[in-house]
């Protein structure tokens, strides 16, 4: 029987965060184990936690990190911490994220299908109901040539190139044989370089009966063109960092790909500029990210990121229960 560790990761959202542990206590297969990982938050967030400790039994575990680590270093000490669980499976997703009754129990059944140490993600919807997180399928060809994403499509699974930290169930065992996601992504394209890492040792399907509610609305495109906010546009740095650092370290710093998301990034500024709003931050942060993308491509050069460290993570800590190491 596949045992199964949630890990959430939470950070000034206690109203989504409460949704969530709802949806997760309320799914027909259930997890065994419930990790959230406070991500420095404020007041609202604590109490709501320090009452989900006060009141869940042993199986429940509150880490809280003093330092903001973003999205990617969030699940970097959620996933090391859950390794010393007794769980074959852990179950990624951020806390605006709302499994359906049998998301999980879709995910386990799946695994009869395409075997245990397949990677499995739910179908996601935003608020009005239309698909969001959409990803590339993938491109593996078969003998004939021929790509085969469609191969299990009779039994609602496609085969593909990535998926999302939104309903993420990964093999504890691979998560040992090819590491953690790297916390130096902090926001935007940790689950897509972790896919491809995985990739090279697995399959990864999303499966079509696991029905998850994305708690937002949009297409989730995080266009920089577009952002009206001006307290978000500096955060738009890391998409261009860490595409720039996938795109060269995934298909080679010469590939059509890496050029094309150069290309896109010059359109970008240019269409910022032709927009008239925040053009000097948004230049800025285009500019910074995709130079930083080089300094950081220089910078993880043949670093082994299935190396799970053993030392303590920095600023993490669990001060109302201490039953995760």
């Amino acid at each position: 029987m596949q045992t199964v560790a949630a890990i959430v990761v939470t950070r000034n959202r206690p109203a989504l965060l409460k949704r969530c542990l709802a949806a997760i206590d309320a799914q027909t297969y259930p997890a065994k184990h419930l990790v959230v990982i406070d991500n420095a938050s404020d007041q609202p967030t604590r109490d709501l936690l320090a009452a989900e400790v006060a009141r869940r039994d042993t199986t429940f575990h509150m880490i809280r990190s003093e330092e903001n680590t973003g999205g990617a270093g969030g699940f970097h000490i959620g996933m090391r911490a859950s390794l010393s669980l007794p769980c074959t499976h852990l179950w990624l997703m951020d806390d605006d994220c709302e499994p359906d009754r049998k998301a999980l129990e879709e995910l386990v059944a799946a695994m009869s299908i395409v075997g245990e140490d397949a990677v499995l993600g739910g179908n996601v919807f935003d608020i009005n109901g239309e698909c969001i997180n959409i990803q590339s399928v993938a491109q593996r060809t078969g003998a004939n040539g021929l790509t085969q994403y469609p191969l299990h499509l009779a039994d609602g699974l496609i085969e593909m190139g990535a998926l999302t930290f939104v309903s993420f169930l990964v093999p504890v065992k691979l998560v040992w044989k090819v590491g953690l996601p790297l916390k130096e992504f902090f926001i935007w394209g940790d689950d897509h370089e972790y896919s491809l890492r995985l990739g090279r040792v697995t399959r990864i399907y999303q499966v079509g009966k696991s029905k998850v509610t994305h708690l937002k609305y949009g297409d989730g495109s995080f266009s920089i063109v577009n952002e009206n906010d001006y307290n978000k546009i500096w955060q738009y740095r890391w998409i261009y960092r860490n595409r720039v650092f996938i795109a060269q370290r995934y298909d080679g710093i010469l590939s059509m790909q890496l050029t094309r998301f150069v290309f896109r990034s010059f359109r970008d500024l240019f269409l910022s500029v032709l927009s008239g709003k925040f053009v000097l931050m948004k230049c800025k942060a285009i500019i910074y990210g995709l130079c930083a993308g080089v300094a950081f491509s220089v910078q993880m050069a043949g670093k082994d990121f299935s190396v799970i460290p053993d030392e303590p993570v920095a600023g993490a800590r669990q001060p109302e229960r201490q039953n995760v190491a």
